[in-house]
């Protein structure tokens, strides 16, 4: 009878981690965070930023903010530019019920516009 021989066992190495450019490791933890903010860029992002501090994810070279453009340029997030009818019930949301009484006053448009930039 023949004897045959097995490799018994397994054989451990040292993990090599793939290659990833900045935008695909920062994609990668952005891509969680805008799922667990329900599709809020602006707290992912802050998130990321505070993630950033603590980790140091990002470099001098590769900052949150080219993160951000490289979305831009990508086609993953645009800005989005308001009509006036979406600020105009951004505004009514914010104020609530007594919109309709402060409407009435000639200087609606100027006390509007100041106190969305406030907010």
């Amino acid at each position: 009878m023949k004897s045959i021989k097995r490799n018994k066992g397994f054989f451990f190495k040292q993990y090599d981690e793939p290659f990833q450019t900045p935008f695909d490791k920062l994609f990668d933890i952005f891509k969680e965070l805008i799922t667990h903010t329900s599709g809020d860029f602006d707290e992912a992002i802050d998130w990321l930023r505070q993630l950033d501090k603590e980790f140091k994810l990002t470099t001098p070279e590769y900052t949150i903010d080219d993160f951000i453009a490289d979305l831009k340029n990508k086609g993953y997030i645009r800005e989005k530019l308001e009509t006036r009818w979406q600020w105009w019930f951004r505004y009514y949301l914010k104020v609530g019920k007594s919109f309709t009484t402060t409407c009435v006053r000639s200087d609606f448009w100027k006390d509007a516009k100041r106190k969305v930039r406030q907010s």
